[in-house]
């Protein structure tokens, strides 16, 4: 995997829980050459997964690759995360979205559901519908279907352990004992 942090969240930390989810999803998903770019945002975690082969460096990390528009070659695979702070004074409909647990909990969520599309991707499954209502696609199904079948086979420790410590991390973080 390889991971472009555009967060205070150190790499090692995100890193293991992105892997965590990856190995969740399904053991066999190949995440060696899969590209996961990880940026900070003002809502709720969210995310989105494409089938590519190559992604130019300068997208993946305007301030750090500024004009260099060599290409990353990926596994069938982009991934992109974004993740919200814990406490922001944006208004949100849910006070649960500036608790730093709820956080690291969505955020793996999210994680698994855009594994299950780099799985789909690297199988080979047809997209499309998109006229279809977003729950109703095929592609979302399967993903949520991929997220269920490791939920029920139930989370290993050391993936409960990347949750707690990411809340732990977004914690600290909102007190402002980081810099």
């Amino acid at each position: 995997m390889k991971l472009y942090n555009n967060t205070a969240i150190p790499d090692d930390l995100l890193e293991f829980i992105i892997k965590e989810a990856a190995k969740a999803i399904k053991p066999r998903v190949r995440h060696g050459n899969v590209v996961v770019k990880v940026n900070r945002a003002g809502e709720r975690c969210s995310g989105f997964a494409e089938r590519c082969d190559y992604v130019a460096k300068s997208w993946l990390s305007p301030r750090r690759y500024k004009g260099d528009h060599r290409r990353v070659k990926t596994d069938k695979g982009l991934i992109v995360l974004r993740v919200p702070k814990a406490g922001d004074p944006i208004l949100w409909d849910s006070h649960l979205w500036r608790e730093p647990l709820h956080i690291a909990s969505k955020f793996f969520d999210l994680c698994l559901h855009e594994w299950g599309h780099i799985l789909d991707f690297q199988k080979g499954e047809r997209f499309g519908d998109y006229n279809r209502r977003w729950a109703n696609r095929p592609h979302e199904r399967r993903a949520e279907c991929y997220m269920e079948e490791a939920r029920e086979r139930g989370l290993s420790q050391s993936a409960q352990t990347s949750i707690l410590d990411l809340a732990v991390h977004l914690e600290s973080e909102a007190k402002g004992e980081l810099k």
